[in-house]
C-alpha cells in the first residue's frame, strides 16, 4: 500500500498541457517515462509536507529526479494560472485539494492522464480524465489542554457558535483558504442536518470572532501559547508539534 500511494502521488494527477498534452498523456507509460528522462526531472506543484521520501523513491524506481515546489493553498490558482497563460508552467505534477484541481481543469491548465499505480483505486476515487484522488486529510478542533477544561470541550462543531468562545478561536482565512470552503461546505452537505442550522452555526462562528490567518499551517502556535484556546486545524499537529499542549 506504501508503494502504491508514492506512485499515485507522482504520477496519477494532473500534467499540464504545456508540459505534457492529452494526446501524449494517452501514450504508455514507457513512451512518457523515455521522455521525462530526455528531460531530466520532473518538476511536482503540492501543499503537503514530508515529501522527499517520495522524490527519493521516485528517483530510485525511475531514475529521473523531482522537483519538488510548495505552494500554500491561498496562492495555488494564482501561481498556476499565471504561470500556464505566460506558456511557462514548470510544473509536470499537480497535487492539491479537490476545489483548486477544478478551477485548474475548469481554466484549461490540466491535461488528461491515467495512471497505471491507480489502477487498484475504487471507481470513486477517479474524479474525472485529469484528477486522481489519493488521500484524505481531516479536519478538526484541537484545543489547549492545560486551558480547556474536559467538561467544556466542544462536543459537536456547533458548539463553536457559544459567545463562551468569543475571541479565543483560530481559523484559516476562509474567503481565501479553499480547503476551509470545502470543509465549510462539507459541514453543510455531511454533517449538520439542515441549512437553515447551518447558516446560524456560520452566523454564531462570525459573531465570537475568530483570528484569520493564512492556511492550517499556523493555527496550532495561537493554541500551543496559550494566547487562542481553540483551533480548526488538523489533527496532524498533535504529533507534530508534541510536547506542546494540544489535544
Amino acid at each position: 500500500m506504501k508503494k502504491r500511494l508514492i506512485l499515485v502521488l507522482l504520477l496519477v494527477f494532473c500534467l499540464a498541457p504545456g508540459v505534457c498534452s492529452a494526446g501524449e498523456a494517452a501514450q504508455s507509460t514507457k513512451a512518457l517515462l523515455e521522455k521525462a528522462k530526455a528531460e531530466g526531472k520532473a518538476s511536482f506543484y503540492a501543499n503537503i509536507t514530508a515529501i522527499e521520501p517520495v522524490l527519493e523513491d521516485f528517483y530510485k524506481k525511475y531514475g529521473v529526479k523531482g522537483e519538488y515546489t510548495r505552494i500554500s493553498t491561498a496562492k495555488f490558482v494564482a501561481t498556476a494560472i499565471t504561470e500556464h497563460q505566460a506558456g511557462k508552467l514548470l510544473a509536470d505534477v499537480l497535487q492539491a485539494p479537490i476545489p483548486i484541481m477544478d478551477i485548474l481543469k475548469d481554466r484549461g491548465v490540466l491535461g488528461a492522464y491515467r495512471s497505471p499505480a491507480a489502477s487498484g483505486y475504487p471507481e470513486w476515487t477517479r474524479k474525472d480524465d485529469a484528477i486522481q484522488m489519493f488521500g484524505i486529510e481531516y479536519v478538526a478542533l484541537i484545543y489547549n489542554k492545560e486551558r480547556v477544561k474536559p467538561a467544556d470541550v466542544p462536543k459537536r462543531y456547533e458548539d463553536l457558535a457559544d459567545p463562551k468562545w468569543r475571541g479565543k478561536i483560530v481559523m484559516a482565512e476562509p474567503s481565501t483558504h479553499t480547503t476551509t470552503i470545502s470543509w465549510l461546505v462539507g459541514l453543510k452537505e455531511q454533517v449538520i442536518k439542515s441549512e437553515e442550522a447551518w447558516m446560524k452555526f456560520l452566523r454564531g462562528l462570525a459573531a465570537n470572532k475568530p483570528m484569520f490567518v493564512a492556511s492550517f499551517s499556523p493555527t496550532p502556535a495561537p493554541v500551543e501559547s496559550g494566547e487562542k484556546l481553540i483551533a480548526l486545524s488538523m489533527p496532524k499537529y498533535i504529533l507534530t508539534k508534541a510536547p506542546a499542549p494540544l489535544e
